[in-house]
């Protein structure tokens, strides 16, 4: 049997802030920093391997960033997505754990907001 990797779980940001064309966009995001301007509004896009979820809302560490929804995706080449959605709220750091109720890997992304 083929042994997995210990990063199962993939992470994409997205910025949603149309004002801001300059806005962060990273394809592989998974345990990264991520900065984001105050106010801002972005994403990141989760992928399941196997069955389960991510689990809503995300455990975030500091009032800098707030969680707005989670819309469920098209499925991946590993499995389902789930697309987190957030607001940059103030200047600061925060910690966004996200934690499934399956066999996936805990995904944590660091969050820098200018």
């Amino acid at each position: 049997m083929p042994r997995l990797a210990p990063l199962i779980g993939l992470a994409f940001l997205t910025a949603c802030n149309s004002d801001n064309a300059g806005a962060p966009n990273s394809t592989d995001s998974h345990g990264e920093t991520i900065s984001v301007i105050s106010s801002e509004v972005f994403s990141i896009t989760l992928e399941t391997i196997g069955t389960g979820e991510y689990i809503s809302p995300p455990r975030i560490s500091s009032s800098a960033v707030q969680f707005l929804t989670v819309i469920s995706g098209d499925a991946g080449p590993q499995g389902p997505t789930q697309r987190f959605r957030f607001q940059a709220v103030r200047s600061g750091r925060a910690v966004i754990t996200f934690f499934h109720n399956g066999q996936s890997p805990t995904v944590q992304d660091t969050v820098i907001v200018q």
